[in-house]
């Protein structure tokens, strides 16, 4: 049981607390997130806003939050794939592929979407696993528990679970079984607390993204003062973004300060139809 309490997102927060107390003092840090990390990031800066100064967030995968705010969850219908796809491949077409327009609510782009799981069939092949051995770690499977525990928490029975919630809770047994037979404290968001946050904030969003609702993302700024959204026309795993030469720039003029390098590296972007 120790062995999974110490990986629960708030004791992984005082940890990072620790670490960045003995090695830098009285200094700030930047943290930068990507997709499930993030819940551990932006739980650090609930309860330690004063020791961030800014923060990259990409792609947040914030569950909890896109109930909350009772956006849609994208699903691919049985008639539509069979349920071998559905079950077998579902996690890593939507991590890899999107939609010019999000299928949220299954009426938008359907011959798309016919196009994408057929390109997907075809190409599959290419494509990395999704975590692959990452999600035999413990400190993964912690993490998947976490999100699924959190939204299945008073979850209306009348409603279907959503196929990436069902996919993490398939993938993290182990320690729903634990907890099944002895219960133990994990904190969930409290995204009321990031109010406190006077720092620098940039969200990078997909919005061809298939794992989450994009506007999950705009959800999340609510709660920030003045942050930097940059959406990206790409899916969720951002490939076409990571393959250009503006993403360093991105990173180093934004935790740099250095506005107009910003500027001329989202220019670029945008000349290259990646930015919306």
């Amino acid at each position: 049981m120790k062995s999974l309490v110490k990986f629960v997102i708030h004791q992984q927060a005082k940890d990072l607390e620790l670490f960045r107390n003995g090695v830098l003092g009285n200094e700030k840090i930047h943290l930068i997130s990507y997709a499930s990390a993030s819940g551990i990031a932006l739980h650090y800066l609930s309860v330690f806003p004063d020791q961030v100064s800014k923060i990259l967030a990409i792609n947040p995968l914030l569950f909890d939050l896109q109930k909350n705010m009772n956006f849609l969850p994208f699903e691919i219908k049985n008639d539509e794939a069979s349920q071998e796809f559905i079950d077998e491949k579902w996690i890593k077409f939507a991590w890899y592929l999107g939609l010019e327009e999000p299928f949220y609510g299954g009426k938008r782009k359907k011959n798309e979407l016919v196009d994408r799981i057929y390109q997907f069939n075809s190409w599959e092949f290419l494509l990395p696993e999704v975590n692959g051995e990452l999600l035999q770690r413990i400190a993964v499977k912690v993490r998947l528990f976490e999100h699924t525990r959190n939204y299945l928490y008073e979850h209306d029975e009348s409603k279907t679970i959503p196929s990436v919630i069902q996919w993490m809770k398939n993938n993290s047994m182990e320690v729903w079984d634990a907890f099944d037979r002895q219960p133990f404290r994990f904190v969930g968001m409290h995204y009321d607390l990031l109010t406190q946050f006077t720092g620098k904030m940039m969200i990078v969003c997909s919005n061809q993204n298939l794992m989450i609702n994009p506007k999950t993302f705009e959800g999340l700024a609510e709660f920030i003062s003045n942050p930097t959204m940059l959406y990206i026309k790409d899916a969720h795993a951002l490939q076409k973004l990571y393959s250009q030469p503006e993403w360093p720039l991105v990173l180093q003029s934004f935790f740099d300060s250095d506005v107009q390098g910003q500027i001329q590296a989202f220019k670029d972007l945008q000349n290259k139809g990646l930015i919306r």
